[in-house]
């Protein structure tokens, strides 16, 4: 790994612990999840947390929830502030921006996490 003092984390693949054992994990947990109803899989040390420590204070510098409105509010609330969205499907409501400088920082890692759920 590069230097954390150097390195945005932007350019970087993240490392993996051994790729079959997160591999291995991803199938049981996904099973898992599946007969419990969940919608989230977590893999504890999947990814090496000195490259999450390395991208971590880039990405706090980044984040810029977003204002959005909603038509006539939700529980007479019109203007509400949501997270910040590295990627966002059409015809969401409230409609969100992709945050672009977020997305680069953050590509490399989503990239890397794509790839093992893919195998």
């Amino acid at each position: 790994m590069a230097d954390s003092n150097t390195n945005d984390g932007a350019e970087e693949a993240p490392e993996i612990y051994e790729a079959s054992v997160v591999h291995k994990q991803i199938t049981r947990g996904v099973l898992k999840s599946k007969f419990s109803a969940r919608r989230h899989l977590v893999l504890p040390q999947a990814i090496c947390p000195a490259y999450l420590k390395n991208i971590m204070p880039a990405i706090i510098e980044n984040f810029a929830p977003q204002r959005v409105r909603y038509n006539g509010g939700i529980g007479a609330v019109p203007e509400w502030k949501i997270s910040c969205y590295l990627e966002v499907m059409d015809g969401g409501i409230p409609t969100a921006d992709p945050h672009t400088p977020l997305l680069k920082i953050c590509a490399p890692l989503l990239g890397t996490i794509d790839d093992l759920f893919r195998h």
